[in-house]
């Protein structure tokens, strides 16, 4: 299952933190889509990260042709700064990770994509 994160802003910080932070996030995002999985639900996972929404929202947009779509609200923080690139990484996972609870998969698979992205420094 390939996975896709992007982000919808206004706020030109929100969204140049994220292209910042995109490749330390590919890695992982690249062993979940190498991985084979027993059950999948859906052939691609697009996230769009927003921080127009709170948190722990996470709407489904649309599911159409084995791609589910997700609009997930995201932490509005103060310092969208490299200083701060640690915990908006740990944020982009977490949403991930609560995105892959959407997938309806397996619970082995859910578990072996949850590792991974728990590995990531």
């Amino acid at each position: 299952m390939e996975v896709r994160v992007s982000s919808a802003s206004r706020n030109r910080a929100f969204s140049k933190a994220i292209q910042r932070i995109r490749p330390s996030i590919q890695i992982v995002l690249d062993e979940i889509g190498s991985t084979e999985l027993e059950n999948p639900t859906w052939s691609t996972l697009l996230i769009a990260l927003t921080d127009d929404l709170e948190p722990e929202v996470l709407n489904e947009k649309s599911t159409d042709g084995g791609v589910l779509q997700l609009l997930a609200g995201f932490p509005a923080l103060s310092d969208w700064s490299p200083g701060n690139d640690q915990v908006i990484r740990q944020s982009i996972l977490e949403t991930i990770q609560k995105a892959l609870i959407q997938c309806e998969l397996t619970p082995a698979d859910y578990e072996r994509l949850k590792s991974m992205i728990k590995s990531v420094p």
